[in-house]
């Protein structure tokens, strides 16, 4: 029992000698760790000011952020261990079993998002709040992250791997000064291909948020049985509008051919026992 308690005191007596000896390295390594915390904080109102003077979009000013703390946070660790002498037994034992554990954690696809996250953020192909299209996907960008991209569709809110965005087609519709929009019709032989054209330009004109500058045209697009197929070419800016202009455009092209007496619909052959038949106004 006595051999017991001596090595019980013993150990104690040692664990307090320990503690004194490395008083000095512990008063250290605080004055280390409170100078990190108001510099972290001086760093973070820099990189804020400096993305701003940059006009960096506020989720790259908060990436660069993070990054920058990490280092800093690395750095003093390291150095603190420095301090105390342990920088070798970390540096080859703990640091790697640590940074491998991580690395079998988090899987390549993981990786790839989080260095896809980071090119988005620099190379900046579209940024928070803009209307874009990847794949069939039309959507409005909400928020842009180191893994995912937030975006809306019309059935709600989706979290886009980043990856995804670098092997897809994206078109930014909020980056581009004008689009093409096209609407197809068709009318009869009977009327003349000079006079359709005068109607439809006219029905379009004066419909908002068609651009002026970019004059529309109707081309004859193709010949059908009964019918000759045209294309009205028009431009808009606002893609979100997109809907609203072509819903006008097709109002005005109904009523201006109801009232010169042109009859939107089409005739067509369909197969009976025996030969084809015409069926008209289908």
């Amino acid at each position: 029992m006595q051999f017991g308690l001596d090595n019980i005191w013993t150990s104690i007596l040692n664990s307090v000698s320990i503690i004194i000896q490395n008083v000095p390295n512990l008063i250290i390594s605080i004055v280390i760790i409170i100078i990190t915390i108001f510099g972290i904080k001086i760093v973070k109102r820099s990189v804020k000011s400096a993305g701003d003077r940059a006009d960096l979009p506020p989720d790259v000013t908060a990436t660069l952020n993070k990054l920058v703390q990490w280092t800093i946070l690395l750095i003093v660790f390291i150095i603190i261990l420095n301090i105390f002498g342990l920088e070798q037994f970390w540096l080859a034992t703990i640091i790697p079993i640590m940074f491998g554990t991580v690395i079998g954690f988090a899987s390549i696809s993981t990786i790839g998002n989080m260095v896809a996250g980071l090119i988005i953020m620099f190379s900046r192909p579209f940024k928070v709040g803009d209307l874009i299209q990847i794949g069939e996907d039309i959507v409005v960008v909400k928020e842009i992250t180191i893994i995912f991209t937030k975006v809306e569709k019309g059935d709600g809110i989706v979290y886009i791997p980043n990856a995804e965005f670098l092997k897809n087609k994206i078109t930014n519709y909020d980056q581009q000064p004008e689009i093409l929009r096209m609407i197809k019709f068709s009318a009869s032989y009977e009327h003349d291909v000079n006079t359709i054209e005068s109607i439809v330009l006219k029905a379009v004109s004066g419909v908002k948020g068609v651009l002026e500058y970019r004059r529309p045209n109707v081309r004859a697009d193709n010949f059908d049985d009964f019918a000759c197929q045209y294309k009205l070419i028009y431009y808009i800016r606002n893609f979100r509008e997109r809907g609203r202009i072509e819903s006008d455009i097709r109002k005005n092209i109904f009523q201006a051919f109801k009232a010169n007496g042109i009859d939107l619909t089409t005739s067509h052959l369909v197969n009976i026992t025996g030969g084809t038949q015409k069926l008209t106004n289908q």
